[in-house]
């Protein structure tokens, strides 16, 4: 689970620098099960999402659907008092009591990773390209706004990028740092590619991200 493993990393940097940074390093995810805000019961907005956060038997919350506990692999939840109260405090779904995610270091909510934008963004090809055209997308994806620009796309398991899902890849990346280079008064956006079973990564990445 990627998001856990960054989430996990980031609650070790904090904890090891906690002295020295300004504010804990926060991860977000924006996918399809990502809510509009945390208005569970008053928002039909959310009406689509809440299908995917089950409310476990016993326990006053909500199921994370994109996010276990990191160390064991169990769910988490999100409690409707913490919830009600604006904390993103994740906690043990048979243990609620133990405190698995602190406060502040993950963005659960739509209007959470605007308001308050993750350092780390776990996303897919389909969400950019469908966020590249909305007002809060583009905001959330690194322009558009006055908050920090993006600085560095990773792209996982690059070789999983062919055929027809492949060839939209670099069109839309394309449009992405276009937009970002425009708000930007220093260098690139850089990109980074992952894989393993690539024979000739430089050229593939190349193609992908259209960077000779």
């Amino acid at each position: 689970d990627q998001f856990a493993e960054a989430t996990q990393l980031a609650m070790v940097v904090n904890s090891a620098l906690r002295s020295k940074l300004s504010r804990p390093i926060r991860v977000g995810a924006l996918i399809g099960d990502v809510p509009l805000n945390g208005n569970f019961e008053g928002d039909r907005r959310n009406r689509y999402q809440m299908g995917a956060w089950p409310r476990p038997a016993g326990v006053a919350g909500h199921q994370v659907p994109h996010m276990r506990d990191p160390a064991t692999g169990k769910p988490l939840v999100w409690l409707d008092a913490d919830r009600r109260a604006g904390r993103t405090i994740l906690r043990l779904e048979d243990d609620p009591q133990k405190v698995i995610v602190p406060d502040g270091v993950v963005g659960l909510t739509r209007e959470d990773l605007l308001q308050t934008p993750p350092d780390i963004l776990l996303t897919s090809i389909e969400m950019i390209n469908k966020e590249l055209s909305a007002e809060v997308g583009r905001e959330l994806l690194g322009f558009g706004g006055e908050r920090s620009s993006l600085r560095l796309v990773l792209l996982d398991e690059i070789h999983t990028y062919e055929g027809l899902t492949g060839a939209q890849v670099p069109w839309i990346l394309r449009r992405l740092t276009y937009w970002t280079r425009g708000q930007r008064r220093s260098s690139s956006v850089h990109v980074v590619g992952l894989s393993a079973t690539l024979q000739d990564a430089s050229s593939h990445l190349a193609t992908i991200t259209g960077v000779s």
